[in-house]
């Protein structure tokens, strides 16, 4: 019972946490394959608070008290810290993981024909440091997402002048 009551307290002072969290992600729609993966905003303790009059747990707790001196406490500790440097990292990782996602739908033939050597190079250097990342952290993306990335650093590079694909061929070999 008392197990119990200390899951629903938790779940109730978490849930606020985990929506102001969700707001902070950048929409799908807006992560764009033509730029670095997006970043989650930053973490505003003072607009939590205000959202907290709103949403908070004393609307699904029977719990009484002062909660928004609670989350202060708990904004300004070590736990939260350590809670959202996690979650952070998560949300981060899941961005990243879109990006990854939109980089192997996009249309870089497209993309590439009105764009100067410079850009193509600077955007290819983007591309392999995703598929380096990918490779290195995250053990969950598909081998069919590194085929398809590999790709299309092939692609990119096949659209250069002779000299400058030599060179990056031989430095793009692997992943």
């Amino acid at each position: 019972m008392v197990k119990k009551h200390a899951l629903e307290l938790t779940t109730s002072f978490i849930i606020p946490l985990e929506r102001y969290l969700a707001s902070l992600m950048p929409l799908k729609r807006d992560v764009s394959p033509w730029r670095p993966p997006p970043q989650l905003k930053p973490f505003d303790s003072e607009l939590f608070l205000k959202g907290m009059e709103g949403a908070g747990p004393h609307l699904t707790s029977g719990v009484k008290g002062n909660w928004t001196g609670l989350y202060q406490r708990f904004l300004s500790s070590p736990n939260f810290i350590s809670w959202f440097s996690v979650r952070k990292e998560e949300a981060n990782q899941k961005l990243r993981l879109i990006h990854l996602d939109q980089l192997c739908k996009a249309d870089i033939g497209f993309w590439m024909r009105d764009k100067q050597e410079v850009e193509i190079v600077d955007f290819l250097l983007q591309v392999k440091e995703c598929l380096s990342r990918a490779t290195r952290q995250y053990p969950s993306v598909s081998a069919q997402t590194v085929h398809t990335l590999q790709s299309q650093i092939r692609t990119i590079i096949s659209s250069l002048p002779e000299d400058l694909q030599s060179c990056l061929k031989s430095s793009f070999s692997s992943p």
